[in-house]
């Protein structure tokens, strides 16, 4: 479906009134997937049932928190159960494994960012947000991965009226496509490596895809 939708930026809209089969095709997997999310959500409804109501400091999943503390109807809990699955569950996963591969490869740099876990947590503890402030080279490491293979290799955007890029003419509602994964690998035009929390100039480099 992802697959789909660069294509239809970048078309004029025909396909939307000729009913195109490729349009028919994107609409049918937009709807399998609120079709799962309604029975996702439906389950967990009916088990929430037998359960006591939720106290104000029980630590529970989101989608319960969702359903038992918010007046949002079935129809917005799965819009926004989608946009998680969309938008939060692979980006993650996505930046966790390119970080892992890219930290494999260059184990001085694993070794250093093992180090300085190990000197934030206690055996046994769990990390959190507080964890990631103040570990500045692990968020280095994650940045730079994201660099390197970022989630969105592309953006689209739409100039809202007529305008010059560059030299360039750009007219009014004409999309554009920016290639931000050939952008972070220019190094004739961009930081070629993770500068982050200048006061303690934190920097790596992992500038060689593998």
């Amino acid at each position: 479906m992802m697959e789909m939708t660069s294509p239809l930026f970048m078309l004029p809209p025909y396909y939307k009134y000729l009913k195109t089969k490729y349009w028919k095709r994107f609409c049918s997997q937009w709807d399998t997937m609120f079709e799962i999310g309604m029975e996702i959500i439906r389950e967990r409804q009916e088990e929430l049932k037998s359960l006591p109501a939720l106290k104000e400091d029980d630590k529970v999943d989101f989608l319960t928190d969702i359903i038992q503390r918010s007046n949002l109807s079935d129809e917005r809990l799965n819009t926004t159960l989608i946009e998680l699955m969309l938008g939060a569950s692979d980006t993650t996963a996505n930046t966790i494994t390119w970080t892992l591969i890219l930290l494999s490869k260059y184990p001085g740099k694993q070794k250093k960012l093992h180090k300085e876990i190990k000197s934030i947590l206690k055996d046994g503890e769990d990390p959190d947000s507080e964890t990631v402030h103040n570990a500045p080279y692990l968020s280095a490491c994650i940045k730079e991965a994201m660099r390197l293979y970022p989630v969105i290799f592309n953006l689209i955007r739409q100039a809202k009226e007529d305008v010059v890029i560059l030299g360039y003419q750009v007219p009014a509602n004409l999309s554009q496509k920016f290639v931000i994964g050939c952008n972070n690998l220019d190094h004739t035009g961009m930081i070629t490596r993770a500068t982050l929390t200048p006061d303690k100039a934190v920097k790596i480099t992992l500038t060689e895809r593998p």
